[in-house]
């Protein structure tokens, strides 16, 4: 049997043996959580939450929380274009790469503030106490893009004695990282917490160009908390915090190798094709590519206990800037060039109203308010004139065709719409009769307008084949070889603004109908407003070139790489987009005992209008503007769910089966030339989780986290095209459309079946020193990594194992732990994409093996 059989046999084992309880265990104590914004027992909660604390985050020597994805499976996080670029997937649904503009369907709140998109919480596992994994739609009381779920992040608070902790780590790709936090009193009434964490860490990607290591850890993050009881009733929680990342990122690993690569090398403009593999290690690129961000925050949260109630307000403001530049033919030519350069700022307000826990009736009351600013800057460029035109001929070489005779064929268009004009007309557009220049050139015996027939003409035959050549340089003042696909022509710069404001209002209610049965309903008012502008400069003379227009040049739009933008705001688009939805969520809890409940419920959710900020909604010319293409409709979930929860003297069981729909995902897709926007009108997935945490005995426990899903597209007429045509010809769409009909297909990026499972074992090593072993074995079934590459060309399948060895003092506080991640050096991606410009396809490889020890000391 192989090892991947054994673990999977050893899971259907567990589940069976998680039913018996009536053994001697150690005792567990009952887990809290705030996913209904008040606290309460993870057993009694009627929503399915993956909980992970301080502990296991320090056993597993998370960085970042992109890492709990090894250990809640229905969370996944996966790396784009730069390190900041992260889409976050709860139950298979999430969205958000690469455009600003998208707003992500999983919300990530730190301490009850929203941050309002992913990649500004990926450096801030500093001082966590908790770390919750709300499943399923949860806008009625986090709001919007919360369609898929929230991550809530805690941290510790301050503590009114004297205390702290310091740990460093070492390991290999020469891992540095120092960690600390110090707490304490100020006064009778008032504490402090001060935290901060600085990581660095050589690159597992080597650029053949340059010779530095790509995919490196740069980073480092600082917060500090005041907590202070200003009176018997009223309470303050104040945080400021600062965070810094400086890397280069993010290197490809070349799925394969096509005909653009041949044709670039036989011009010698490439050495040698690319390295060819998931892991090959190495990649070329004319420089590094750089990730940048910077982060800062304050908030003040208020608390007053009115007897039977409390007042909570909660006041944020945050600023994030996130700056990225890339060598994006990702090939060792100097081809194309990007630079971004994004900036948010965002104040939030929520005050909430809400009973204390007694009594059969409790209920909460809030309003949520946001303004955000955005500013998004972005450049994309032609850097070598040559490198870029073995491009277009390659791929104009597949149709049988090249640059000249494309050059040839527009003029002769050209032409032949001259030669049907009048004869003054004719002169006054530089084609005068060399014999006599009075009168146009393409005229018949009789004076009239040739038209297509100049080509063939016996008497203008000679002056149409010649005008081919001068065409151009009539109008532009140069040839067309010379004015398409220059060094310097591309995206020159996009300014966007952008302005969100959104207002919620939700209330929430329990009702103890009976001893056993409970009703839990809540609802809330969303109102989304965004307005934005833009200031767009293209520069791209072929993309200008109707060809869209005729059926026998319509299959030319694959090289029009940079069509013209239409900005913000247009005849057809005021820039202004709102929307604005009722949410509710009915629950149904019956408590079987004291430690065991059954829920049923029916929610729904929203996310707001998403808008496009990118040139990629532009127009192919001679085609009118298609306003759909700037933005997506709002997203609306409805969510059946049924669980059971059970805890247990020696852990806890949770069982739930689920029924999440969207209408209208939000879907942004790369095409190899840009990101198409659309919305899938209905996605559907199903499935069940099981979450669980077992004491066989005092010493030795398991958990086990486990999601099944079966997802379609239940109805997709939007799905994104394949221009490479490496892969399944039927991937692409009819010549000069944008869209093709994906309907009744999986979506890419949910694996059916997703698990982890960990063995514990606790033992003495001296009368003060105790020991702890871990061992992790995560499994993702094989899938499609991204929508538009298939599955044959970058699966997606892992098998990994993580292992820990922690020995701790009891008297001093000092610990040790020798830890290992994908400890089998397993190989798998983290998505795919087509290279832009090219038959090609190349992934984002995640590290191999990474081993260390950390030691720590409490104080």
């Amino acid at each position: 049997m192989s090892l991947k059989m054994y673990a999977k046999g050893s899971v259907l084992a567990l589940a069976g043996i998680f039913a018996f309880t009536g053994f001697a265990s150690a005792q567990v104590d009952e887990i809290t959580v705030t996913a209904k914004k008040r606290e309460t027992a993870l057993v009694d909660t009627p929503i399915s939450v993956g909980v992970i604390n301080s502990k296991d985050l320090e056993i597993i020597e998370a960085s970042d929380i992109s890492e709990i994805q090894f250990s809640v499976p229905s969370v996944k996080f996966t790396q784009n274009q730069s390190a900041q670029n992260q889409t976050v997937f709860i139950r298979g649904f999430g969205n958000g790469t690469n455009n600003p503009g998208i707003e992500p369907a999983v919300s990530i709140i730190v301490d009850g503030v929203s941050r309002t998109r992913n990649q500004s919480a990926l450096n801030d596992l500093i001082s966590v106490e908790q770390i919750e994994v709300i499943r399923g739609p949860q806008s009625t009381l986090f709001g919007r893009s919360s369609s898929a779920g929230v991550i809530n992040i805690k941290t510790k608070l301050p503590e009114d004695e004297f205390g702290g902790k310091i740990s460093a780590t070492g390991g290999s790709d020469n891992l540095m990282k120092i960690a600390g936090t110090i707490t304490g009193p100020l006064s009778d009434n008032t504490q402090f917490r001060l935290s901060a964490s600085k990581q660095e860490r050589d690159g597992y990607i080597t650029n053949s160009v340059t010779g530095s290591d790509v995919n490196n850890r740069d980073r480092y993050a600082v917060r500090g908390q005041i907590f202070s009881q200003l009176s018997d009733e009223l309470t303050m929680r104040i945080i400021a915090d600062y965070d810094s990342l400086d890397e280069k990122c993010c290197g490809i690993a070349q799925l394969n190798s096509g005909l653009i690569d041949g044709a670039l090398v036989q011009a010698g403009i490439l050495a040698s094709r690319p390295a060819v593999g998931s892991h090959s290690g190495v990649f070329g690129a004319n420089f590094d590519p750089v990730s940048k961000a910077e982060g800062k925050g304050l908030s003040a949260q208020f608390d007053l206990d009115l007897g039977s109630s409390t007042f909570t307000s909660i006041t944020a403001y945050r600023e994030n800037s996130f700056q990225s530049s890339a060598d994006v033919d990702f090939l060792a030519a100097d081809i194309l060039v990007e630079n971004t350069d994004t900036d948010f700022q965002s104040f939030t307000q929520e005050i909430q109203l809400q009973s204390d826990d007694s009594g059969d009736f409790r209920w909460l009351v809030g309003a949520y308010y946001l303004d955000e600013d955005i500013v998004a800057d972005r450049s994309v460029l032609f850097t070598n004139t040559a490198g870029i035109r073995n491009v277009v001929n390659t791929l104009l070489g597949i149709q049988g065709s090249s640059l000249n005779a494309v050059a040839t064929q527009v003029a002769q268009g050209t032409i032949a719409g001259v030669a049907a004009l009048p004869s003054a007309i004719q002169v006054a557009a530089g084609f005068p009769n060399p014999g006599n220049p009075q009168v146009g050139a393409f005229l018949d015996a009789n004076g009239n307008p040739l038209g297509a027939a100049a080509f063939t003409d016996p008497a203008t035959a000679l002056i149409a084949a010649g005008a081919v050549e001068q065409t151009v340089a009539t109008f532009l003042g140069t040839s067309i070889n010379n004015s398409w696909y220059v060094a310097g022509q591309g995206i020159q710069d996009t300014d966007f603004d952008v302005n969100t404001e959104t207002l919620q209002l939700y209330a929430q209610v329990d009702w103890d109908i009976s001893e056993n049965l409970t009703i839990d309903f809540s609802a809330a008012y969303i109102d989304d407003k965004k307005t934005v502008v833009s200031d767009v400069d293209i520069i791209d003379n072929f993309s200008e070139i109707p060809v869209v227009t005729n059926p026998a040049t319509a299959g030319l739009t694959a090289i029009q790489f940079f069509p013209q933008f239409v900005n913000y705001p247009n005849a057809a688009e005021t820039g202004v987009f709102e929307s604005s939805e009722v949410t509710t969520s009915t629950k149904l809890i019956w408590a079987l005992d004291d430690d065991t409940n059954i829920y049923a419920s029916y929610s729904t959710g929203f996310k707001p209008i998403s808008v496009s900020i990118s040139t990629d909604p532009a127009v192919y010319a001679g085609l009118p503007l298609d306003p759909s293409r700037y933005r997506a409709e709002p997203e609306e979930v409805t969510l059946y769910e049924v669980g059971m929860k059970k805890q247990l003297d020696n852990g806890y069981v949770n069982f739930t089966v689920f029924n999440q729909t969207i209408e209208n995902f939000q879907s942004n897709n790369f095409a190899g030339t840009g990101f198409n926007l659309a919305n899938a009108e209905e996605q559907q997935n199903v499935g069940f989780e099981i979450d669980s945490l077992i004491f066989f005995s005092e010493n030795f426990f398991t958990t086990l986290g486990l999601q099944y899903v079966d997802a379609e597209f239940v109805k997709h007429t939007f799905g994104t095209c394949d221009r490479t045509r490496s892969g399944d010809p039927t991937d692409d769409c009819a010549p000069g459309k944008i869209y093709r009909d994906i309907s009744g297909t999986t979506p890419a990026s949910i694996p059916d079946l997703t698990f982890s499972l960990t063995g514990n074992y606790r033992f003495d090593v001296s009368e003060t020193t105790d020991g702890l072993f871990r061992i992790e074995y995560f499994h993702e079934a094989k899938h499609q990594a991204t929508d538009t590459v298939s599955e044959a060309i970058a699966p997606r399948e892992i098998d990994m194992f993580n292992a820990a060895l922690n020995f701790k003092n009891r008297d001093n506080g000092l610990s040790v732990t020798l830890w290992g991640r994908n400890i089998n050096d397993e190989e798998f991606i983290q998505t795919a994409f087509n290279v832009p410009g090219s038959d090609s396809q190349a992934a984002y490889p995640a590290p191999g093996a990474i081993y260390g020890i950390t030691v720590a000391k409490e104080f």
